[in-house]
C-alpha cells in the first residue's frame, strides 16, 4: 500500500528522455516503457530529486492550484502504474 511514508527508488536499469511535451521512462531490461505528459513529468523529476511521496507532494501542492485529495490520488496513480511496469521500487520509512 503506499502512503505519503512511501520512498521511490528508481532502479539503475531505468532510463527516462524528458522532452518539451513530456518524457518516456524505460526499463533497458524488461523494455517496459511508460510516457509522461509535462505534469507527469514534472512528478518523474520530483520524485527522482526527492524520493518521499511526502515532499513531492507539499511541493506540488504550492506550484498547482489544486485539492490535496486529488493530488494525492493523482500521485499515487502514477506511482502505481510506473510500479506495475518495473519503473520504480517502493519503500517503506
Amino acid at each position: 500500500m503506499i502512503t505519503d511514508e512511501t520512498v521511490i527508488i528508481i532502479p539503475e536499469c531505468v532510463n527516462y528522455n524528458i522532452a518539451d511535451d513530456g518524457a518516456v521512462v524505460l526499463n533497458v531490461q524488461t523494455g517496459k516503457f511508460f510516457g509522461l505528459d509535462k505534469i507527469g513529468t514534472h512528478m518523474w523529476t520530483l520524485l527522482a530529486q526527492h524520493g518521499s511521496l511526502r515532499t513531492v507532494a507539499n511541493i506540488l501542492l504550492k506550484e498547482y492550484d489544486v485539492a490535496e485529495d486529488r493530488l494525492w490520488k493523482d500521485l499515487i496513480d502514477l506511482v502505481e502504474k510506473l510500479k506495475a511496469k518495473g519503473l520504480v521500487e517502493l519503500r517503506e520509512r
